[in-house]
């Protein structure tokens, strides 16, 4: 009967020993993986209208009944350039004007403004203008306004050009 727990105590410390050699090598390979774990490359910093970035724009205010009424254009804002005879894509935003209708034009550097709308363009925050032949290369700015009324206005930020 000894003999037989000899040999039950034998297989014990010896399945103990092996699963103690197995747990050990495991660690080993998990320690040697995870140093060699790709490690991220630094992330692009991104560039654009971002705060603190030279191009960066603030959103205009959130439009709610008690404020004052505005026109904020978003593009084109300065920098594009657009081709004679080639789509001019303009898009605004626009809070409480007393009617539903703007008017865009195009203003050169000189301060002289193009209409490119009709007075009573529906105040939907976009407009497609395509430059005629009666528009020279240069730089200009849009000018979105309200119809009734010159308080309710914005340029573009900065100069674009059309070539």
């Amino acid at each position: 009967m000894q003999k037989g727990f000899t040999n039950i105590a034998l297989i014990i410390i010896l399945v103990l020993i092996a699963g103690g050699v197995g747990y050990y090598f495991a660690k080993q390979g998990t320690k040697e993986e995870s140093s060699q774990v790709k490690q991220e490359e630094p992330k692009e910093v991104p560039t654009g209208p971002f705060i603190g970035s030279e191009n960066y724009v603030p959103p205009p205010p959130l439009c709610t009944s008690s404020i004052a009424p505005w026109i904020k254009v978003l593009s084109p804002n300065g920098g594009e350039t657009f081709q004679a005879n080639g789509q001019v894509p303009v898009i605004w935003q626009s809070c409480n004007l007393p009617t539903p209708w703007v008017v865009v034009s195009l203003r050169e550097q000189n301060g002289s403004d193009f209409l490119l709308t009709d007075p009573e363009t529906i105040d939907d925050g976009n407009e497609t203008f395509i430059p005629s032949s009666n528009i020279s290369s240069g730089n200009y700015k849009i000018r979105v306004g309200h119809a009734a009324a010159t308080i309710q206005q914005d340029l573009s930020d900065n100069f674009f050009s059309i070539q």
